[in-house]
C-alpha cells in the first residue's frame, strides 16, 4: 500500500512495493499539480498572449493525455513529434517525424 508522503520519503517503503508503483504513485501526483498550475492561470490571467496560449493548450493536451489515445503528446518543446515503430530488436521505436524527399 502507498502512503501519501513526501517524494523523498518513499525510500523509505516497505521493500515489498514495487518500483513502478512508486512510479505511478509520483506520476499521478505530477499530474496533479499540473492540473493545479493550469486552473490557477487561467483564472488568474485573463487575457494570456499568444505564447502563454499556445503553452497552455499543450499543457491542456498533456493533462488529458491517455496512455492509449492516437493524439499523444511526447515532448512540450516539439508537438509535432511522433512514435515510429521500427520492428527492430534492438531499438523498436523512435521518436521523430517521418519524410520523404523525391
Amino acid at each position: 500500500m502507498i502512503r501519501r508522503t513526501d517524494p523523498s520519503t518513499l525510500t523509505t517503503l516497505q521493500n515489498s512495493e514495487s518500483v513502478l508503483t512508486i512510479q505511478l504513485f509520483l506520476l499521478m501526483k505530477l499530474n496533479t499539480w499540473l492540473g493545479r498550475v493550469i486552473r490557477d492561470l487561467k483564472r488568474k490571467v485573463s487575457r494570456p498572449d499568444a505564447c502563454l496560449e499556445e503553452r497552455l493548450s499543450l499543457c491542456d493536451r498533456l493533462h488529458a493525455h491517455e496512455k492509449a489515445g492516437r493524439k499523444q503528446l511526447y515532448s512540450l518543446h516539439e508537438a509535432g513529434v511522433m512514435c515510429i515503430s521500427h520492428g527492430k530488436a534492438d531499438r523498436r521505436y523512435k521518436f521523430g517525424q517521418e519524410v520523404s524527399v523525391t
